[in-house]
């Protein structure tokens, strides 16, 4: 496999897609050498609260990437039950969760991670599908993007009785084949960009910077929950717990993250209380599908 990008790094990772879309060796120099100057330009990882800062987006961005893959393999429970109300609406999501983790780790200022749908996929279009940093093409991309949020649009307030009449197999298959190929190319660019950001961070020590600390857990896991008051996920938790025993912040690789937080994501479940012997859900379909990627 002619896999270029990887000899960047230090580790036998996958960016097979990333390769074929750049195409030759000489626009994959340019890109990789754009995205270290855009990153060293943008990101000064000596100022105390930008390292804290990119030490949450760097997780999150992997958290997104789970999310990604959650709603895809999901996505396909509902194609084999034919529940047409849910599964442009997993698939849609999938999509957005793995364009939101490249821009986890996009260097930009005043990052917000609660950035709208549209906001997004305006800002991702316009540092990858475009200039040295280009990955994607930018017409295809928008009108993929599009069509997703359409079809979830309808299918939620419009719910088609009957998938005949609404969309034929060889689209479907179609929206199918695009959607994979776009999720995995995503997933493959945000672990490149946290092999950027794993070299290029500086750590400080938390105990020194609580405060700091506090104000970025709050900022990127306290989620609404309409029984509990500043509730955060037990997977969140677990890297906070850690984060507070290591007593200093870092960037970690995918590939890291994925190896150490495998355990975890195993034993994703769902709602377990409600699992009954009719279930189709593979819960390893979830991390499969990442490790397709990474």
């Amino acid at each position: 496999m002619n896999n270029k990008l990887r000899c960047f790094f230090e580790y036998g990772v996958n960016f097979d897609l990333l390769d074929q879309a750049l195409k030759n060796p000489k626009s994959i120099n340019k890109f990789h050498s754009s995205n270290i100057e855009f990153f060293k330009n943008k990101v000064d990882f000596s100022k105390e609260e930008v390292s804290m800062d990119w030490h949450f987006r760097s997780f999150r961005a992997f958290r997104e990437v789970f999310h990604s893959s959650l709603m895809y393999a999901e996505s396909k429970v509902t194609e084999r039950q034919s529940c047409i109300a849910s599964v442009f609406f997993t698939k849609y999501y999938s999509f957005l969760h793995a364009v939101k983790s490249v821009l986890y780790l996009t260097p930009m200022e005043n990052f917000d991670p609660r950035l709208g749908h549209s906001q997004s996929i305006n800002i991702f279009m316009n540092h990858y599908c475009q200039g040295k940093r280009k990955v994607f093409d930018k017409e295809e991309f928008e009108q993929f993007a599009k069509m997703l949020r359409d079809l979830r649009e309808v299918t939620s307030y419009q719910i088609p009785h009957s998938g005949h009449g609404f969309l034929n197999e060889d689209d479907y298959r179609n929206i199918e084949d695009k959607l994979s190929s776009y999720l995995l190319k995503l997933y493959q660019l945000s672990h490149y960009l946290s092999f950027i950001a794993s070299k290029t961070h500086i750590s400080i020590p938390i105990t020194d910077n609580y405060s700091l600390f506090s104000s970025y857990k709050t900022k990127y896991f306290n989620t609404p929950h309409p029984f509990k008051s500043g509730h955060i996920d037990y997977s969140d938790e677990v890297f906070i717990n850690d984060t507070l025993r290591a007593n200093a912040t870092y960037c970690e690789p995918f590939c890291i993250l994925f190896e150490h937080e495998m355990d975890e994501f195993q034993m994703y479940g769902g709602f377990d209380y409600l699992d009954n012997a009719e279930s189709t859900f593979e819960h390893r379909a979830v991390t499969s599908f990442i490790w397709k990627a990474l």
